[in-house]
Protein backbone atom coordinates (compact mmCIF):
# COMPACT_ATOMS: atom_id res chain seq x y z
CA UNK A 1 0.00 0.00 0.00
CA UNK A 2 1.51 3.50 -0.67
CA UNK A 3 1.77 6.36 2.13
CA UNK A 4 -1.09 8.05 0.12
CA UNK A 5 -3.14 4.82 0.17
CA UNK A 6 -2.37 4.51 4.29
CA UNK A 7 -3.12 7.68 4.97
CA UNK A 8 -6.56 8.40 3.09
CA UNK A 9 -7.41 5.14 5.10
CA UNK A 10 -6.39 6.27 8.12
CA UNK A 11 -8.36 9.68 7.83
CA UNK A 12 -11.15 7.32 6.14
CA UNK A 13 -11.43 5.34 9.98
CA UNK A 14 -11.10 8.55 12.02
CA UNK A 15 -14.76 9.71 13.31
CA UNK A 16 -15.50 13.17 14.84
CA UNK A 17 -15.05 12.11 18.16
CA UNK A 18 -11.22 10.72 17.89
CA UNK A 19 -10.21 15.09 16.64
CA UNK A 20 -7.96 16.63 18.88
CA UNK A 21 -11.03 19.67 20.79
CA UNK A 22 -7.59 22.46 18.78
CA UNK A 23 -7.95 20.93 15.45
CA UNK A 24 -11.85 21.25 15.62
CA UNK A 25 -11.79 24.64 16.97
CA UNK A 26 -9.45 25.62 14.25
CA UNK A 27 -11.18 24.42 11.80
CA UNK A 28 -14.32 26.24 12.84
CA UNK A 29 -12.28 29.20 12.57
CA UNK A 30 -11.29 29.10 8.73
CA UNK A 31 -14.96 28.08 8.03
CA UNK A 32 -15.89 31.37 9.35
CA UNK A 33 -13.46 32.92 8.35
CA UNK A 34 -13.56 31.92 5.03
CA UNK A 35 -17.66 32.42 4.68
CA UNK A 36 -17.02 35.58 6.03
CA UNK A 37 -14.36 36.63 3.59
CA UNK A 38 -17.01 35.71 0.75
CA UNK A 39 -19.99 37.61 2.09
CA UNK A 40 -17.67 40.63 1.71
CA UNK A 41 -16.65 39.53 -1.53
CA UNK A 42 -20.05 40.03 -2.97
CA UNK A 43 -19.99 44.00 -2.78
CA UNK A 44 -17.13 43.42 -5.56
CA UNK A 45 -18.05 44.68 -8.56
CA UNK A 46 -15.64 42.14 -10.52
CA UNK A 47 -17.43 39.38 -8.43
CA UNK A 48 -20.50 40.47 -9.31
CA UNK A 49 -19.84 40.84 -13.15
CA UNK A 50 -18.36 37.24 -12.87
CA UNK A 51 -21.00 35.53 -11.06
CA UNK A 52 -23.80 37.45 -13.59
CA UNK A 53 -21.95 35.55 -16.20
CA UNK A 54 -22.03 32.16 -14.83
CA UNK A 55 -25.95 32.47 -14.08
CA UNK A 56 -26.52 33.82 -17.75
CA UNK A 57 -24.12 30.83 -19.37
CA UNK A 58 -27.33 28.54 -17.16
CA UNK A 59 -26.49 24.68 -17.89
CA UNK A 60 -28.22 21.73 -15.78
CA UNK A 61 -28.37 22.97 -12.12
CA UNK A 62 -26.41 20.66 -9.72
CA UNK A 63 -25.37 23.39 -6.66
CA UNK A 64 -26.13 26.35 -4.78
CA UNK A 65 -23.75 29.31 -5.23
CA UNK A 66 -22.64 31.05 -1.73
CA UNK A 67 -25.10 34.06 -1.41
CA UNK A 68 -27.52 33.83 -4.21
CA UNK A 69 -31.07 33.50 -2.52
CA UNK A 70 -30.82 29.72 -3.31
CA UNK A 71 -29.61 30.17 -7.23
CA UNK A 72 -28.49 26.73 -8.38
CA UNK A 73 -25.93 26.71 -11.12
CA UNK A 74 -23.61 23.71 -12.83
CA UNK A 75 -20.83 22.30 -10.31
CA UNK A 76 -18.42 24.30 -12.07
CA UNK A 77 -20.22 27.50 -12.38
CA UNK A 78 -20.80 28.05 -8.55
CA UNK A 79 -16.78 26.77 -7.93
CA UNK A 80 -15.60 29.37 -10.15
CA UNK A 81 -18.37 31.79 -8.81
CA UNK A 82 -17.43 31.36 -4.95
CA UNK A 83 -14.04 31.39 -5.64
CA UNK A 84 -14.18 34.80 -7.41
CA UNK A 85 -15.68 35.95 -3.48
Amino acid sequence: MTVAKEFASHLLSLKYEDLPTGAIDNAKKIIVSTLSSAAAGTTIRSAQIVREILQRQGGHPEATAWFSGGRKLPLTSVVRGNAML
